[in-house]
């Protein structure tokens, strides 16, 4: 049976995982490491799955500050790593899609 944690528990990485994504990363490591963090990913691809596609409602959400920059950071990288998923409403997404499989939701 797998942990139960808040939301807020399920979208905040431990210190060690923030410290290694603010280090800037060579060019020439990005091909590999890209290769790396597609599977190592936290979001599942069943995730990523179900969040594309199909019609969309449209809501409204608050992040703390710190939130909103991790987000907008992490984005840019998957962006020009060419990592799906790479917009800042498709990570949401599947974030809530892996967060509402793993709590019965």
């Amino acid at each position: 049976m797998s942990k139960r944690v808040t939301l807020e528990e399920a979208f905040t990485p431990s210190i060690s995982s923030l410290s290694e994504t603010s280090k800037p990363i060579p060019s020439s490591e990005r091909a590999s490491e890209g290769q790396d963090k597609q599977e190592s990913n936290r979001v599942s691809n069943h995730a990523i799955k179900q969040s594309f596609g199909g019609a969309r409602k449209e809501i409204t959400i608050r992040l703390k500050q710190e939130n909103w920059d991790r987000l907008e950071r992490e984005a840019m990288n998957r962006k020009l790593a060419r990592t799906e998923p790479y917009s800042k409403q498709d990570i949401m997404e599947a974030a809530l899609v892996d967060w509402l499989d793993r709590n019965g939701g």
